[in-house]
């Protein structure tokens, strides 16, 4: 597999500047971007190019709020995985599919395979957020 240049990558922000938490995990993002295959120091895969839309997309319809406590890490497999620090709850994004998890006192409540579309997306960050 080729590696990925970062220039590839087009974060899209119509025009707006971002602040605070949004502009936090736009600036994450784009480190994460810049990601290349072996990145773990064996054959990780660099983070998917539609992920990272899906991603911006996300962010570009989020306000700060929405995304308090949450921060981004590279997955192996070239998604991303959404952490929060404030719930426990954690979000894996990928090119057409997402999967979350929240646990809430000894329950844990989520969904393996959820189809990406921007709504759903944020209804699981506003379920989260209100847990």
């Amino acid at each position: 597999m080729n590696q990925v240049e970062s220039d590839t990558y087009n974060f899209v922000t119509n025009g707006k500047q971002f602040s605070g938490n949004v502009g936090r995990l736009y600036d994450s993002l784009k480190a994460l971007s810049k990601l290349q295959q072996g990145w773990d120091g064996y054959n990780a895969l660099p983070v998917n190019q539609q992920v990272i839309d899906n991603m911006c997309v996300v962010l570009n319809n989020c306000d700060n709020s929405q995304l308090q406590g949450w921060s981004v890490f590279p997955e192996i497999n070239g998604t991303i995985l959404l952490q929060n620090h404030n719930r426990r709850a954690g979000i894996n994004l990928g090119d057409k599919t997402f999967s979350y998890f929240i646990v809430n006192g000894n329950s844990v409540d989520g969904d393996d395979d959820k189809l990406f579309t921007v709504s759903l997306f944020l209804n699981v960050l506003n379920k989260i957020k209100n847990v």
